[in-house]
């Protein structure tokens, strides 16, 4: 039996994301020297992407205290369906069709990245993104404005030049970025409940839609 796979406290976070994302792991062991020190948890290192500094070891996000997972385990679990968080989108509530990010087309994108572990994980970073822009906004709670005026900067960051910047990932997966934005800030006002809608090719979001506005 092939023993399971591991990380160590000094994977960068982008390898640890990347290797969790390419073999469907929601949480893999983190290990030192052998022993077991704790797990990592896939959105935990999803959302750590939306900085700059992927290059940065796993160490502060581990968990030391491992929720029934050992290091012998040969069935770690698995993760959600590729590119949504853990936990799905139950916190939002319904879009208007032409409001944000369109599902049948990130249905699309899933299925034509489905052996490209970076675009995957790109899909995984966005939906996160979106997820926490909705769910946190206009909370009260210190914890939760924190984690939203993070993703806002995130979100409103129009500098495409590190990989899983919001810009260059709605580029690379044909999105119109202030589509997007346009959209989480209509669902803000509106209470910060949404959901992808039901909608086409040529929806407003699609790059292809943008493309062809311009002409």
């Amino acid at each position: 039996m092939e023993p399971p796979l591991n990380v160590t406290s000094e994977t960068s976070v982008y390898r640890a994301a990347r290797l969790m994302t390419e073999h469907d792991l929601a949480r893999v062991p983190v290990v030192d020297g052998g022993a077991l020190v704790g797990t990592l948890g896939y959105e935990d290192v999803t959302r750590r992407l939306r900085r700059p500094d992927a290059d940065e070891p796993v160490s502060m996000l581990v968990e030391a205290d491992p929720p029934a997972l050992a290091a012998d385990d040969p069935d770690p679990p698995e993760s959600p369906p590729v590119g949504e968080p853990a936990g799905g989108f139950d916190h939002a509530g319904p879009f208007e069709p032409d409001v944000l990010m369109p599902s049948q087309y990130l249905d699309r994108v899933r299925r034509r990245t489905e052996y490209d572990p970076e675009r995957r994980l790109m899909v995984a970073v966005l939906r996160l993104g979106v997820g926490d822009y909705l769910k946190h906004a206009g909370a009260r709670d210190p914890k939760s404005r924190e984690v939203w005026r993070e993703v806002e900067v995130w979100v409103e960051d129009r500098d495409p030049s590190w990989i899983f910047s919001f810009e260059n990932i709605c580029h690379v997966l044909e999105l119109d970025p202030d589509y997007v934005r346009r959209g989480l800030r209509a669902a803000k006002e509106a209470g910060g409940r949404a959901v992808p809608g039901e909608t086409s090719p040529n929806h407003p979001g699609s790059r292809t839609a943008a493309r062809a506005r311009r002409l």
